[in-house]
């Protein structure tokens, strides 16, 4: 049964397509040729009617010469008297290029032989008035002229009524065609009707059992529909709230740099507001790093490596970060160790110390008396460490929960308002620790406290060595920035588009007492490297006319083997591999991090001199290309 109704339709179709085809290329070919001559017959009335009109004009144009007295006018009126021959002419000229009957070529004999005697006459009256002949005699000229000309008038009314006479007999023929072409539509829907009867009993319950099946699917439809509203509207609550955290710290950099340069500024007011720009810049940089590392996770881009890492040395970090935080509120703050616990464990230290101190803020944040610890803890039976931060701060509702570790949501609408945060937080670290193999837990009651535990699988390493003790060190001392160890030597080329970085960059290099260049562009770059010799290219890549990716290539394709390090906010795994691929020797990222770009520019350049020297100089060449 199921091939008869497949065969029905089959023959349905091909009889739909047959018969339409040929309707269709029927009417189409009539309909084209209506058309055309319809198109002609239209052209040729107009022409027509633009032979008439010259005459017309000529005619008027006669009359007027005899009621002028001026000798210049009437010039001018005879000038503009001949030039009204040539639109008759233009306009006969493509009137006897078109096709025509042999009743349409009479006529445009007959209208040859009128013009042939007309148009001398009025020449001839038109040359009467110009050597001013008597007045009689120019009227006597003119309606000889007239009665010539009244012939050329009747025989152009001929040819437009002969061209309305073939647009009416070519309406007439496609009214025949329509009607033909109605009646076998009527006929083939007829018979697309009867063929269709005869299986529509049996394809009503296929239709039927299909309706079963899409009400099932409506309804999962709703369902997800409710879901992707929730979504939509979670992510505009928000985008709500992230335009308020990135504006917040914006708002402080714009206005502690606008203050700084009030006047009655003390050294230590400049040196606070400074200090607070560079402490919301962080906290503005932290918050697009989040984002940028929720939109990878969501597209599977999220890089993560794993290597041997001491845990140790990770909540060392966080202590260094946290502890001032928690003091500022006061708040107790410990880290406590349960041994014996694995020297080193095999994961992502930047990863693992991204989600204990997103942990911990939210645990500041929302706590106001009392403590913040973090336990650390192994379980040997599944080879899990376990980090468990653990606060006395507001905590959550039983029923709040489960929420808090969807992406743009909190807890409490209210949350958001009181606290701040971008609610990416949570979300985002639960993320992270999915990717490396482990999961965060989390138990809380409000108005008692909440506790985070982040459980992490410690890696395959071929032995995990435990340890019973671990004796916290001091802080390691900051290793002194190059600025302060040494000076150095040597031409730097700077090709970078953007005037403020440019300003930047000349400013941090001026303290290494190098020799800058400054390129706007990579074509002004290669044109600088073919003048000069450089010891080091700092390359931007995002820049008009050339960017930094084709002008490193060139570059190498010359030979030329002077470092090039690139400089861009585009740092992805894959970015990194394609300036390296190209010829870079190595990146530098934006926002610049003056410690690693230091380090960086030092390991190229040559040392050129004591430090003092170099702290003393402040002027390095600057040239801009």
């Amino acid at each position: 049964m199921k091939y008869s109704v497949q065969l029905g339709f089959g023959i349905i179709i091909l009889l739909m397509i047959a018969s339409s085809g040929g309707v269709l290329y029927q009417t189409q070919h009539a309909n084209s040729i209506v058309d055309e001559l319809v198109s002609v017959t239209s052209t040729k009335i107009e022409y027509a009617y633009i032979m008439r009109s010259a005459i017309f004009q000529r005619a008027n144009s006669l009359h007027i010469m005899l009621t002028i007295d001026d000798a210049f006018e009437l010039d001018e009126e005879i000038f503009n008297f001949h030039a009204l021959a040539r639109p008759y002419r233009e306009a006969r000229s493509q009137l006897l290029a078109l096709p025509m009957t042999e009743r349409e070529r009479l006529l445009h004999d007959r209208l040859r032989a009128l013009a042939m005697a007309s148009q001398p006459l009025s020449e001839h009256s038109a040359e009467l008035m110009q050597v001013e002949a008597k007045h009689e005699d120019i009227v006597k000229a003119l309606n000889i002229a007239r009665e010539q000309r009244a012939p050329m008038f009747v025989a152009l009314d001929e040819l437009v009524s002969l061209q309305k006479q073939y647009g009416h007999d070519a309406l007439t023929k496609s009214r025949a065609l329509y009607d033909e072409t109605r009646w076998a539509i009527v006929i083939i829907t007829a018979l697309v009707l009867a063929l269709s009867f005869s299986i529509s009993i049996y394809v009503s319950h296929i239709v039927a059992r299909k309706n079963r099946q899409l009400l099932d699917k409506n309804q999962e439809l709703e369902i997800a529909s409710d879901k992707a509203k929730a979504a939509t509207d979670s992510k505009s609550a928000f985008l709500a709230n992230m335009s308020h955290e990135i504006r917040t710290p914006i708002t402080a950099i714009i206005g502690f740099a606008e203050s700084s340069l009030f006047g009655g500024q003390t050294m230590e007011m400049r040196q606070k507001a400074l200090k607070i720009i560079i402490g919301s810049g962080k906290h503005l940089l932290h918050i697009i790093n989040d984002i940028l590392d929720l939109s990878k996770i969501e597209a599977n881009k999220l890089e993560v490596e794993k290597i041997p890492t001491s845990i140790f040395r990770v909540m060392k970090d966080v202590e260094d970060i946290v502890k001032p935080l928690a003091a500022a509120k006061g708040l107790d703050f410990n880290i406590r160790y349960s041994f014996p616990l694995p020297e080193k464990i095999n994961t992502d230290p930047l990863r693992v110390k991204q989600i204990v101190l997103n942990l911990c803020s939210n645990a500041v944040k929302f706590t106001e008396t009392g403590h913040v610890y973090i336990d650390i803890l192994y379980r040997n039976k599944d080879n899990k460490l376990i980090v468990e931060v653990a606060d006395s701060g507001i905590g959550i509702d039983e029923k709040k929960v489960k929420y808090v570790f969807e992406p743009f949501s909190q807890a409490e609408a209210s949350t958001s308002r009181r606290y701040g945060g971008t609610g990416l937080g949570l979300s985002l670290s639960n993320d992270l620790a999915r990717t490396l193999g482990g999961l965060i837990e989390v138990d809380s009651t409000s108005g008692a406290g909440s506790c985070f535990r982040l459980l992490l699988d410690a890696g395959k390493l071929d032995s995990l060595d435990f340890i019973d003790t671990y004796l916290p060190v001091d802080a390691d001392q900051p290793a002194l920035s190059p600025l302060a160890t040494v000076a150095l030597s040597g031409k730097v080329l700077v090709v970078e588009d953007n005037d403020v970085n440019q300003k930047l960059l000349t400013l941090f290099l001026e303290k290494l007492n190098v020799e800058i260049v400054i390129a706007e562009n990579g074509q002004v770059a290669l044109d600088k490297t073919k003048e000069e010799e450089f010891d080091l290219i700092l390359m931007d890549i995002q820049m008009p006319i050339m960017d930094g990716v084709e002008a490193t290539r060139i570059l190498r394709q010359r030979n030329y083997t002077k470092p090039i390090v690139a400089l861009t906010a585009n740092v992805m795994k894959e970015d990194v591999e394609k300036y390296i691929e190209v010829g870079c020797n190595g990146s530098l990222s934006k926002p610049i991090d003056t410690k690693i770009f230091f380090e960086v520019v030092s390991s190229y350049l040559i040392s050129g001199g004591d430090a003092n020297d170099a702290a003393i100089n402040m002027g390095g060449e600057v040239r801009n290309a």
